[in-house]
């Protein structure tokens, strides 16, 4: 091996070692941005759900059946809180006009595995029953 061809391998060699970091980095991040971008959805679609059986059926077990029907029962530690007129009730009777709240959170150790994202991820959507 000529000392001009040892110099460009380990000119590679060390530029990969510079380059390689940062490119798993950026890779890693869009991995973790995409399973974070997942779990709102999935949040939103439970909320979403939660909020329909309450103007539909008007209970609180209702709600938490579609829920828990929505997200599965892979997740654990699912806190449903449902709130009428800004005011959480156990047991739902609902009036025409009455403005409903429903509440969605998951506490972030059950749905990351990555220390990148150490915050929760909650949801909400507001639903008006007529």
């Amino acid at each position: 091996m000529t000392s001009k061809s040892r110099r460009r391998g380990s000119l590679l060699t060390t530029e990969l070692l510079l380059v390689l970091p940062i490119v798993l980095i950026i890779i890693l991040s869009m991995v973790e941005i995409g399973r974070m971008l997942l779990v709102r959805q999935r949040l939103d679609a439970a909320c979403r759900e939660g909020a329909r059986a309450a103007a539909i059926r008007g209970d609180v077990a209702s709600v938490q059946q579609a829920v828990f029907r929505t997200l599965g029962s892979s997740i654990d530690d699912i806190q449903i809180t449902v709130l009428a007129d800004d005011a959480p009730v156990d047991n739902l009777s609902l009036r025409p006009g009455m403005m409903m709240r429903v509440i969605v959170s998951i506490p972030a150790k059950a749905v990351n595995s990555s220390p990148m994202n150490p915050m929760g991820s909650s949801a909400r959507r507001t639903l008006r029953v007529f």
